[in-house]
């Protein structure tokens, strides 16, 4: 566990923001939750440790297509970074730069399949938390919490987020790759991290997988396994276009 001596903690309720505490210095020390270490994770993204083969480029394609698929279906960028969004202009306005910094935890209920949300309810649809730390310059650079028996719509299809082996809540980790400013959290590439499993239409599948997010452009850069190690292929409007390898870059032909 990690000390800070001036903490604040929030709890940010969505849609219908209410923040508890934000902005508010504690006479006495609080202790925070020290983050999920993502530090290697973020260096196979940077630095590929897989070897490319253009032989093999169909199978990394076909690969890189169904995590996009499933990405785009479940919207869960969308989801998350809705509430990291929302909580970080909750904070500001609390006037959480005012402080020394401290920590929050954002809850955002999940709007069910029929959309009638119940702003004030955490429990019937599910809900989304994230525990997120900051300074008085900006957000730390990892988030990290569960998506709990999330019901909500996507492209018009039924989705519901929980956890691996029927376990009601999934594991999420985000990262800016180092502390943003809270003018910039909306520009920043995200790395998420996603330990869950999604039904979609009453059809589960594996929701364990993790990608980049440009938040400019929205495109996206997936991890895929190969023989030696990991390669980051680069997605752009649904549609793998290169490949980042130990070995160099590499265009993909559509």
């Amino acid at each position: 566990m990690m000390l800070r001596r001036s903490s604040a903690v929030a709890t940010l309720f969505c849609a219908g923001l209410c923040c508890i505490g934000c902005g508010q210095g504690h006479p006495d020390p609080v202790y925070e939750p020290a983050p999920p270490d993502m530090s290697a994770l973020i260096a196979t993204y940077d630095s590929p440790t897989g070897t490319f083969d253009p032989e093999f480029m169909p199978e990394v394609r076909s690969a890189a297509r169904d995590i996009a698929r499933r990405i785009r279906t479940i919207g869960v960028g969308d989801l998350l970074l809705g509430l990291v969004h929302d909580a970080t202009v909750a904070l500001v306005g609390a006037g959480a730069e005012r402080t020394d910094g401290g920590f929050f935890q954002a809850r955002r209920a999940c709007s069910g399949w029929e959309q009638q949300l119940d702003p004030t309810a955490l429990g019937g649809n599910g809900r989304v938390e994230l525990t997120m730390a900051y300074s008085q310059w900006g957000l730390d650079a990892v988030a990290w919490g569960e998506v709990i028996a999330c019901e909500y719509l996507a492209q018009e299809r039924r989705i519901l987020l929980y956890g691996l082996d029927s376990t009601v809540a999934g594991a999420v980790r985000l990262s800016f790759g180092r502390p943003v400013t809270f003018n910039r959290v909306a520009e920043r590439p995200v790395l998420i991290d996603l330990d869950a499993t999604v039904e979609v239409d009453d059809s589960p599948e594996p929701a364990d997988f993790d990608f980049r997010i440009d938040q400019t452009s929205l495109a996206l850069e997936l991890r895929i396994a190969v023989a030696d190690g990991d390669v980051i292929v680069q997605i752009s409007e649904d549609e793998p276009t290169g490949v980042r390898a130990a070995n160099g870059d590499f265009p993909l032909d559509q």
